[in-house]
């Protein structure tokens, strides 16, 4: 009775690994995933254009802000001066050009009747000519100085988030000096390494589940956007040298690029910021 009981067990025992070996095999033939991603979004670091000091800050870090709102102010005056004056210029060159235009007319119909020699009309048409060239001189400048002027107020981008902060009123600032980090609010994605050997079935729009550490229970939906040109190790800034006789064999892991389904992630929207640890799974075809 007892070897019965016992034969009976090792049978249960069998077809439990049997079912769970079963199960893992599926699993592994239609899924592949990776715990080596994480969250990505469009960040960028704004600079000024212009050189000048700081009259007004008008963020905190985590503030919410939208398209073209105004970051930072950068004292104008300098720059409206360069322009009054170059509009002033150009009133006096335009001035000067109405007669100048007057001139040549007189000039040419003087020529016609020939009452005056052909020198005396070419001079005209010379100085018109000059008048010209430096009013399109001036109008450029001005363009120009209307850009700088526009450049002391520093905007948003696009709608996004304040990042880091790293100026204050009173600072003076150059062109190209990072001032503020900026996280735009479009869709985020995920950066997901896997290995080479994960790569045989997948292909671009698989679906894919999607698990954040920090939003612990939730399971978003995703789809596969496009695999890197390269291997992780390819874009390092020391890339491996494998061409000496001490080769060993590494799995190579290539970034698939996952991009969030809007709808799984309405209402997380705030709670899904760049550099989360995430757990990606795909649907295998």
């Amino acid at each position: 009775m007892k070897t019965i009981q016992n034969k009976i067990g090792a049978g249960l025992v069998l077809t439990a690994v049997l079912i769970a070996g079963t199960a893992l095999w599926i699993q592994a033939s239609h899924y592949e995933s990776t715990d080596n991603a994480y969250t990505e979004a469009h960040v960028a670091t704004l600079s000024p254009k212009v050189a000048g000091l700081v009259t007004e800050v008008l963020v905190e870090e985590n503030y919410r802000v939208k398209k073209d709102q105004v970051l930072v102010r950068i004292d104008p005056r300098d720059y409206q001066n360069a322009l009054d004056s170059l509009k002033a210029e150009l009133g006096g060159v335009e001035a000067s050009l109405k007669l100048a235009e007057k001139d040549y007319k007189r000039a040419s119909a003087l020529f016609a009747e020939e009452a005056v020699p052909e020198q005396y009309r070419d001079n005209n048409a010379t100085k018109l000519q000059e008048l010209q060239k430096k009013r399109d001189e001036i109008q450029a400048r001005i363009a120009q100085a209307e850009l700088n002027l526009s450049f002391t107020e520093l905007r948003a981008p696009a709608d996004g988030i304040v990042g880091k902060k790293l100026v204050e009123a009173g600072m003076v600032v150059s062109p190209g000096q990072p001032l503020v980090s900026f996280v735009d609010s479009r869709t985020p994605w995920i950066v997901a390494n896997f290995k080479e050997t994960q790569l045989k079935k997948m292909t671009i729009g698989q679906k894919c589940e999607i698990k954040i550490d920090s939003i612990g229970g939730k399971k978003f939906e995703g789809q596969i956007e496009s695999f890197a040109p390269g291997t992780g190790a390819t874009f390092a800034l020391i890339p491996p040298e494998n061409a000496t006789g001490n080769f060993t064999k590494i799995v190579q892991r290539v970034p698939v690029r996952i991009q969030f389904t809007p709808d799984s992630i309405q209402g997380y929207e705030d709670r899904i910021v760049s550099g989360l640890s995430v757990e990606a799974k795909v649907q295998l075809n």
